[in-house]
């Protein structure tokens, strides 16, 4: 016992008065044997980071904090600019972790606020919301939560054609249509002869005639068709290579009776892709097909990524009565009566359309592809530019139509754009 308490007394006498003595008379100096370095010159560089605290260095003890340092997302002042944390960007996603709305307005670092996860870059508030991957993509607190509908606009209103197939703000930042277009060829519904939505209650339909089905008043059969009388340039002229019949015709400079949407869309920062349905008929089929005649749709996009027409068959052919998509019909003879084509849907998927209807010899006025799914690569977080276009080649009759559904951001990437059954 008493050599336990002579231990303690000598342990005490050690460490000197309390308060004062051999230990720190000012406790707000620093330790003599605390490693730091002790100096009154504002002109010294202790740390050896190549700043001064005269020149603006608020930690001369610390190397990697001083004027323009970067920015660690630490919970310190690196860049000695008086905010914590505020260039805080580690995944490099153009996203910052401090809280919106402060990071835009802080030394002119133009970027965003209120990423949620600094460690992913596909993780932030620009992007979209993945619904079955249990991650909260766009940092608003909640989880796989179901993608809001797209608010309704008026006929008149360009922004109407892409919410109908699922495409509205914030991804998409302008829609136009071309001016000289007839109201009649462009419509959004809910179906159109048999044809029903693929995603959501309805869907988009151009025509180079009158947009009608066979329960519409305002129906208009596609053969002989309507003429509008509006002439445009080519949107991207192309040769049309027909392997059935052998022919390579160049396109025309000008078209007729072209429907086009322009649409302008802001990227989310984790799509790598994107996809869409569309569905073609046309009553040039068959007496046209491998001729000058030849109606088509194009969606023409310019990316980072990719830039040209989306979606064609496997023969890079766009989408006519000459693509390889083109079997909900009845079996007909083609190229002048030299070959004969060989249908494998019948073309009551087309009923109620009118192009289905009976040219008065028996056989149907046309035919069409039945569904597809075109898939493009794009840019995350890019602007980019994408327009679909229906028009008829070679003169204005014998009308054509094209469906446009299910517009979805994807994310996964894609190589370069396909089109599949």
């Amino acid at each position: 016992m008493r050599n336990t308490r002579l231990v303690l007394l000598l342990a005490l006498a050690s460490c000197g008065p309390v308060g004062g003595g051999r230990g720190n008379p000012n406790p707000g100096d620093p330790q003599p044997d605390s490693g730091q370095k002790m100096t009154g010159d504002p002109n010294a560089d202790l740390d050896g980071d190549g700043f001064t605290p005269a020149q603006g260095d608020c930690d001369d003890n610390d190397a990697t904090v001083y004027p323009g340092a970067p920015e660690t997302c630490d919970g310190r002042d690196h860049n000695c600019n008086g905010v914590v944390d505020d260039i805080c960007d580690d995944d490099k996603d153009g996203y910052n972790v401090c809280p919106n709305p402060m990071c835009p307005t802080i030394m002119g670092n133009g970027r965003p606020g209120g990423d949620c996860n600094d460690a992913d870059p596909l993780v932030n508030p620009g992007a979209y919301e993945f619904v079955g991957n249990m991650v909260d993509d766009d940092c608003n607190g909640m989880t796989d939560e179901a993608t809001p509908a797209c608010p309704a606009f008026s006929t008149t209103d360009a922004r109407s054609f892409p919410a109908a197939f699922e495409l509205c703000a914030p991804w998409l930042m302008s829609a136009t249509i071309n001016g000289d277009s007839d109201a009649r060829a462009r419509q959004s519904r809910t179906h159109y002869g048999v044809i029903k939505p693929k995603q959501g209650p309805s869907f988009t339909v151009f025509s180079t005639g009158i947009v009608a089905d066979e329960q519409d008043a305002s129906f208009m059969s596609p053969q002989p068709g309507t003429e509008f009388s509006n002439m445009d340039a080519n949107p991207l002229p192309m040769n049309n290579k027909n392997l059935s019949c052998g022919n390579n015709d160049p396109d025309p400079k000008t078209v007729n009776d072209m429907v086009m949407l322009t649409m302008t869309l802001k990227v989310p920062t984790n799509a790598k892709s994107f996809s869409f349905n569309l569905q073609f008929m046309s009553s040039e089929y068959p007496e046209f097909v491998g001729s000058m005649f030849n109606d088509k749709f194009l969606a023409i996009l310019s990316s980072k990524a990719f830039s040209g027409n989306i979606s064609f068959d496997a023969h890079n052919n766009p989408i006519t009565v000459n693509a390889g998509f083109f079997d909900v019909c009845t079996s007909a003879q083609i190229c002048n009566g030299s070959k004969t084509n060989k249908c494998t849907a019948p073309v009551t998927g087309l009923n109620n359309t009118g192009y289905e209807q009976d040219d008065g010899s028996g056989t149907p006025v046309g035919g069409g592809t039945g569904w597809l799914t075109t898939t493009s690569p794009i840019q995350p977080g890019e602007t980019a530019t994408l327009k679909f276009a229906v028009f008829d080649e070679g003169d204005a009759q014998y009308d054509s139509a094209i469906i446009l559904d299910n517009f979805q951001w994807q994310l996964m990437p894609a190589t370069a754009p396909t089109t599949v059954q």
